[in-house]
């Protein structure tokens, strides 16, 4: 499947998402990324609604177990020379954040996981930060991408009256230090939500292909465009320029 000593990725999208749409945005991201191996693509009964949202947060995370049986065999598959790389994007960042298996020792069947990367990551800060505690020591590294010019999160808020993971605010982000927090909002104006910004924005897709291939931290040696900021609760994130 993957070439030796490959980067690979496993795409896991959000709610409000077809089958058919869910596909062309996977494609267009091995394309932007220049992945060198496979991306798989799982994808989940999403309605594909905006009325659906409710329904979608029960299904996304009753997929968990699914998630985690591919990611053990996507792992045997592309071998020990490689790495997988997780990409989740919305509420798509809950079911991987449950996975049991990480692990970034390899052997002689397994390849590691590498980056975890959280795209306007639609669930409450406080279980993001839990949840991410947990997996940390056994990953790479985990990086989120938000704003506070995402209209879908913002709606989010409102209706679980929690905080979200991918929010931004005037204190800076929602989440604690357990994730690099890539603020990407200077580059919503270009989106008529948002909420697609981490994975759509030219800018923005240049910082993630450099992650995955080079794992650089913190986030500003990878690019000039990365200004560390630090936010009110004592925690450093970046910003992202145009």
């Amino acid at each position: 499947m993957a070439k030796q000593g490959g980067k690979d990725a496993l795409i896991y999208h959000g709610w409000n998402t077809t089958f058919d749409y869910a596909t062309y945005r996977a494609t267009q991201l091995a394309y932007d990324l220049g992945v060198a191996g496979p991306v798989i693509l799982f994808s989940w009964p999403s309605k594909g609604s905006l009325t659906a949202y409710s329904l979608d947060a029960e299904r996304v995370v009753s997929s968990t177990s699914e998630f985690q049986s591919l990611l053990s065999l996507t792992r045997k598959a592309v071998g020990p020379r490689s790495n997988v790389h997780v990409i989740a994007h919305g509420t798509g960042i809950k079911p991987v954040l449950e996975v049991q298996n990480f692990s970034t020792t390899r052997s002689d069947q397994l390849a590691a996981v590498g980056e975890i990367i959280a795209a306007a990551p639609d669930m409450s800060s406080d279980e993001f930060d839990l949840r991410c505690a947990a997996i940390k020591p056994a990953v790479r590294g985990i990086t989120v991408y938000g704003s506070a010019f995402d209209r879908a999160l913002q709606a989010s808020q409102q209706l679980n009256m929690t905080p979200r993971a991918g929010w931004i605010g005037s204190d800076g982000p929602t989440v604690g230090a357990c994730a690099d927090v890539i603020d990407v909002g200077s580059l919503a104006g270009d989106f008529d939500v948002g909420h697609t910004v981490g994975l759509s924005a030219a800018v923005a897709l240049e910082d993630v292909r450099r992650l995955i291939r080079t794992g650089m931290r913190p986030p500003q040696v990878r690019s000039a465009r990365l200004v560390a900021v630090q936010a009110g609760r004592g925690t450093t994130y970046w910003r992202l320029a145009k």
